[in-house]
């Protein structure tokens, strides 16, 4: 009989995860594939994941939804000064599943403003 242990079970997981992230990126943000070579690509998707797991986004559309973010905003966006919003969303009480959606809609929010301040100046 095959047993599996934990550890095992967890880098299968780790690593199935990985996949279904670098195919989700390749299809919502390709430019990142053509900015990105293969190796430096995977790494931009482990730092995600690790940067994630720390603000306590375990679940596979969570941290793809915080990769999506990264790609937009920039992959150190939770400590980037510009961006300080963040901060006060990711330190809120809520559950992941909302901290993630806030963090989503401040992002457009933000995205938009940034946009037509910048079609106003020209």
């Amino acid at each position: 009989m095959l047993v599996i242990r934990q550890a095992q079970y967890a880098a299968l997981e780790q690593a199935t995860l990985e996949r279904w992230l670098e195919k989700h990126l390749d299809d919502h943000f390709p430019e990142l594939r053509e900015s990105y070579p293969d190796d430096r690509h995977r790494q931009f998707i482990r730092d995600g994941m690790a940067r994630a797991r720390t603000r306590g986004f375990t679940e596979g559309p969570h941290v793809a939804q915080w990769l999506n973010l990264m790609t937009v905003l920039g992959p150190r966006f939770d400590d980037d000064a510009a961006h300080s919003w963040v901060a006060d969303i990711l330190n809120s009480s809520e559950p992941a599943s909302h901290r993630i959606q806030d963090l989503l809609s401040a992002a457009e929010k933000h995205l938009w403003a940034d946009a037509e301040e910048s079609a106003e100046t020209t």
